[in-house]
């Protein structure tokens, strides 16, 4: 089984970067330093990072031999609050973030992983609620390690 221990971020000012495959992984796997996964194609590979990096969507991984995979951030199911306020904005966040919910913050909304509870909450602050499927990329917090080799 082939190891990829490299992280290189999506916004690195690398040039030639060659060719790659996808990986498309959800946010909880994005997270994790160690894991296994299959490719489309079947095979069955290791990640193996530096620990308390996050892997993003647009990022790369490689391997000894030098081989790059992209890291795609897979759709998943997930609750929308907008609001032109941030105010309200910032009142839904910290709701959420008391309860150590991710949330992805964008202009006049915020994302997180759909939950029946956490949305009954968000109700109950007296927000609307609406789904969508898509990429998850919540903010890193200000603890999480960005920095990796390029």
């Amino acid at each position: 089984m082939e190891e990829f221990t490299d992280l290189i971020s999506g916004t690195s000012e690398m040039v030639d970067l060659g060719t790659s495959e996808n990986l498309f992984l959800v946010y909880a796997k994005r997270e994790k330093a160690r894991l296994k996964v299959k490719l489309d194609s079947g095979e069955e590979i290791g990640i193996r990072l530096k620990r308390g990096l996050v892997m993003r969507g647009g990022d790369f991984l490689r391997s000894k031999s030098g081989r790059l995979l992209t890291v795609v951030s897979a759709k998943e199911n997930l609750s929308v609050v907008n609001s032109e306020s941030s105010m309200n904005l910032a009142r839904v966040a910290y709701h959420l973030g008391n309860r150590h919910v991710d949330v992805q913050i964008v202009v006049n909304a915020l994302f997180y992983l759909s939950d029946d509870v956490l949305d009954d909450m968000v109700r109950g602050l007296g927000f609307d609620i609406t789904f969508k499927q898509g990429p998850f990329e919540p903010e890193s917090g200000a603890y999480v390690n960005r920095s990796h080799g390029h």
